[in-house]
Formats: structure tokens, sequence, C-alpha cells
């Protein structure tokens, strides 16, 4: 419904009931601070909103290929009237690379009693050719400190219990701290946080991307051992560096108390990838595909289900090892996501691998 509709026609009663709401524009193109004005007072009607699901951006007129951040400082403020005043959750999805930055700053900072928060973050350029350099910690800073500015006591930051991250992969020359440093400023700033889920997109935002690659080899003992490629990488270094190292930078061994589910996407690389069984293409005729396949041949049929069934078993075996490590570092964690690149018809699918604490036990269970 739109706002106009329920500030004219809405009675007290139902305005108190509402708890959870999802905001979607309805007129494209409209003034950004007159949606904000008719938004906010609605918001100020609805008292008893726990909820709030903001899929897309305001009405608003910025060029989505070609923003100008100096937009941010026209941008419109906090009512004087209270809103927000018992939000406990807020998902701000929306497509607009300036109102995902510009939105967190309107809401956030009345939302006093949030515990839970999806939120994106953009890069400046991110949808252009310019090469400004980016820190994800950066901008993840300035939305914490947006939203804890007038809490003078600082307990606030102990109040957030799930965080679910979306940002842009970004060229390493364009990117002044990596990946992990966001995590780290993540944990750093927000330390009783127990739900910790991160989404890398790419620009037409239907394709993944990792947010840590961790290739893993077994040694000669059968033991396995997993290297990192660095993100941001100086003159003179290694382009790799150890999974434990990685989760020194992350986390101080054991440090962070609170943590129990945590998903960064970690994308799982042996040194060898799941058997192929692609489906046909446009361009493939039925003989040659046919060909291809072992359907009429019992010992290649038997053959491929052993190197299937040996690839899946080492690759729990991986998983069970990083997840190891993972508790290491947080030792309270009850389970997480670790993912796979390439199904059996299509290396571009993505596999999620759930893994959880059974006792002394790490089990590993691929996600439907």
């Amino acid at each position: 419904m739109k706002c106009k509709y329920w500030l004219n026609e809405s009675s007290l009663e139902v305005e108190k009931a509402v708890s959870q709401l999802r905001y979607h524009p309805q007129r494209p193109g409209s003034d950004i601070t007159s949606a904000w004005t008719a938004f906010s007072t609605l918001l100020h009607n609805l008292s008893s909103l726990k909820e709030l699901l903001m899929d897309e951006s305001f009405s608003c007129s910025h060029d989505y290929y070609d923003y100008n951040l100096s937009q941010l400082k026209k941008a419109p403020r906090l009512p004087r009237y209270p809103i927000l005043t018992n939000l406990k959750s807020l998902s701000i999805s929306i497509d607009c690379p300036a109102c995902s930055i510009i939105i967190p700053h309107m809401t956030l900072p009345a939302a006093k009693q949030l515990e839970h928060l999806k939120v994106r973050l953009v890069a400046p350029g991110e949808y252009t050719s310019d090469t400004v350099e980016y820190s994800p910690s950066e901008s993840f800073k300035k939305i914490i400190d947006t939203w804890c500015k007038d809490d003078e006591s600082g307990s606030r930051r102990n109040q957030l219990k799930t965080l679910y991250l979306k940002y842009p992969p970004l060229r390493s020359d364009r990117i002044k701290s990596g990946w992990t440093g966001t995590i780290k400023e993540a944990l750093n700033s927000l330390p009783h946080l127990e739900d910790f889920r991160t989404t890398q997109y790419y620009k037409n935002e239907d394709m993944l991307a990792a947010g840590i690659t961790v290739k893993g080899r077994k040694n000669r003992k059968g033991e396995w051992n997993f290297k990192v490629k660095k993100q941001v990488v100086e003159a003179g270094q290694d382009g790799y560096q150890s999974f434990e190292d990685v989760m020194k930078e992350i986390c101080p061994e054991s440090s962070h108390t609170h943590l129990k589910y945590f998903d960064p996407i970690i994308l799982i690389e042996l040194d060898y990838r799941r058997l192929m069984n692609k489906e046909a293409t446009l361009t493939q005729t039925r003989r040659s595909w046919l060909k291809g396949r072992p359907d009429n041949d019992p010992i290649a049929i038997k053959e491929d289900k052993a190197e299937q069934k040996e690839y899946e078993v080492n690759f729990q075996h991986a998983a069970a090892a990083i997840a190891t490590t993972l508790l290491k570092y947080f030792p309270t964690l009850e389970g997480g996501a670790l993912w796979e690149r390439g199904s059996e018809t299509n290396e571009l699918d993505w596999l999620q691998w759930n893994w959880t604490r059974s006792g002394d036990e790490i089990v590993i269970e691929n996600s439907p």
C-alpha cells in the first residue's frame, strides 16, 4: 500500500498493530525529500514496528551508473518526531548505489534498539570506470558509527546479534584493505555478534564471488594444507598466505566468545575439480553430446561414480579441517557454511556445504 493511503485511511488501532513492514516505492522519479517525509510520518505512526525490510530505494532520481557522492550532503535528515523506536530488525537491500549510502544514514540513528541488520556496502565508482581506491572496512565503520553516534555509554554496539553484509568485488588495485579487514572491523565493532554472514555480488547481482578462496592439498602424511590468495599484495610479497594466518588477522585466538554462525563465503578449491557431466548446449549436436556420456558403458559409469564419491569424501574432509581451524579462533561457533564452485552439470554453479558441531565431531552436509 502507498504511504498516502496509510496516512489518510488507516485507523490508529491498525497502525499500532503493525509489527512488520516491507517498503516498496510506488512513484519512480519523485523527489527523495518528499518521499522520505511521507515515509517517516508513516514510521512515526507505526509505533509497534519490529521489523523493516526495504527492498528498493525511495523513488529517487540518481543516475545508477554515474552517481555523484556529493549528493549525499543533500540527503534528508531524521525528523524531529520519534521513529523506529522499537525496531529490532532492519534490512536495506537497495539497487541504487547512492541510496544504499543515503538510507542507512537516514534510518539507523533512530533505530536504537536494533538487534539484526542487513546492509549493502557500495564502492565509489562501482558501476563506472573510475579508479577510486576503496576500503570496505571504512565504509562499514561509517555505517556503524552513524548508528552509534549519540550512544555515549557505548552499549549499543553490544546489542547487535545478526549482521548480513553485501558488497561488490573489486580489482586489487582499487582496494585499500581486503575483505578480511572488513570482517575484522565488524567483529571488533560488534563484540556480541552471534550470526555473521556476507555476500559478494557482481554488477548484475546474479553471481556470487568468493570472500576467502582457500586452496587445499594433502601432504604425504595425509594432512591438509590450506593457502589463501591475498586480496592486497604489497611489492615483494608472496601472493599467498596460510588459512591459519588469515584467521589470526581476523580474530585473535579465542577472543570472540559469542559468535555462533559464520559465513564469510569461504570457497574451497582442491587440487582437482569435481567430475563434470555437462548438459547439452545449443551449438552441440545430439550425437556429439551422447558420445561424451558414459550411459552405454557400465565400466565407465562405475568409474565415474567412484571418482565422484572419492572427490566428495575428500571435500568433506577438507571442509571439516577448515571448520576445525575456525573453531580454534571462534570457540563458541555452532556451525557455518563453506562453498564449492562447480556442480556436476555446470561449472558456474555454487554448492553450499553446511557444517555443524556435534560434540567433539564436525558434521558436513550438502545443502539441498
